[in-house]
């Protein structure tokens, strides 16, 4: 008997064992439910996706470049500029990891060996979209010296839209920085000797810049590139650099606008004259009255010999001037510049006395 009580009690055990064994059996209550760690829940949903690479970035030809630029060797770096170009023109989908690499580029003199790459890809500077992106980074960039690189590299551009014209207009108007102000003015002026066609558009927008850059070397540059290209101006430009000759203040500017006038019509240099004549009456000082008796044999040419003769009396300096303009006016064909080379072979006058 007691050997089948214990068999029963061995069986019961085994029975307990197997039920409380199987799946989906309640656990015991010192035996707390399973919770997934929340430590790795948040871990996963706040993960991000490696930011893609830039194939351009990994490429031999710029990795060639860093360590041409790192080197400073001259001759390296062409070489390897050179093999820039020829890895970008045989890329030219990937336009936009050009760009992004130059933008996120930290080296100021990698910057600029990539921006010479760029501007010797024939493919690059024909692609519109390529070029505004340029000139929007020109107009963004920081510091200045990475603008004046994009601005040589736009002047290797083969073509130019309306789009880019604004961009290089808003740097030359309103940059803080005179010289990269100046630097918008030298691209424009690259381009109004190669875009011929494009002349009256390029006047325009130094017009602009007229209007809102108070720097007098910009307003110089400015004066200057419209007084090289006065054959070609619009009668509308004309008639805006007479409204500046009158409010000009500074004289030596005042020269670079009348050889511009130079070519207008008769018209608008009689405009120019009478009031030259008038501010030149009432003129105290000999040193401003040079600058006005220059202007005048400039605008009014043969037609100024009376009055030349006149002020040619006596021996000052003035009187000497105005001797040299009858001469230059008497021989004929002479050009609008010759006649203020007249105020530098008698006594250079002081601009700073004036």
């Amino acid at each position: 008997m007691k050997k089948i009580l214990a068999a029963v009690a061995v069986i019961v055990l085994l029975f307990c064992f197997y039920r409380f064994s199987q799946p989906g059996h309640p656990p015991q209550p010192d035996q707390p439910t399973p919770v997934a760690p929340p430590a790795q829940v948040a871990i996963r949903s706040q993960s991000k996706s490696p930011a893609p690479s830039n194939p351009f970035l990994d490429s031999e030809a710029v990795h060639n470049l860093r360590a041409a630029v790192a080197s400073g060797n001259e001759e390296a770096i062409n070489n390897a500029v050179a093999g820039l170009a020829q890895y970008l023109a045989e890329h030219p989908g990937d336009t936009q990891y050009f760009l992004d690499a130059l933008a996120s580029e930290k080296d100021e003199p990698m910057f600029g060996a990539l921006a010479k790459g760029f501007a010797q890809t024939d493919a690059l500077m024909k692609n519109s979209g390529f070029l505004k992106s340029l000139a929007n980074l020109a107009s963004q960039s920081s510091p200045d010296q990475r603008q004046h690189i994009l601005l040589n590299c736009l002047a290797s551009a083969q073509q130019i839209d309306a789009d880019m014209l604004e961009a290089i207009t808003r740097i030359g108007a309103n940059d803080s920085q005179s010289p990269v102000q100046t630097s918008a003015v030298a691209l424009l002026a690259n381009w109004m000797h190669r875009f011929t066609d494009d002349s009256g558009v390029l006047s325009e927008k130094l017009g602009k810049i007229l209007d809102t850059s108070t720097d007098r070397t910009v307003r110089a540059f400015c004066y200057q590139l419209l007084a090289s290209h006065r054959d070609a101006l619009p009668r509308e430009q004309q008639e805006n650099l007479l409204k500046y000759f009158k409010t000009e203040n500074d004289p030596v500017l005042g020269n670079s606008i009348a050889v511009a006038l130079s070519a207008a019509s008769s018209e608008l240099r009689g405009d120019a004259v009478a009031y030259l004549h008038a501010v030149y009456q009432a003129e105290k000082s000999d040193i401003k009255r040079r600058y006005l008796l220059a202007q005048i044999a400039c605008l009014e040419g043969p037609d100024a010999l009376p009055f030349l003769k006149e002020e040619s009396r006596g021996t000052t300096t003035l009187a000497k001037d105005a001797a040299q303009h009858l001469s230059l006016l008497a021989q004929g064909g002479a050009n609008a510049e010759s006649f203020f080379l007249v105020l530098n072979s008698n006594a250079p006058p002081d601009v700073a006395e004036h």
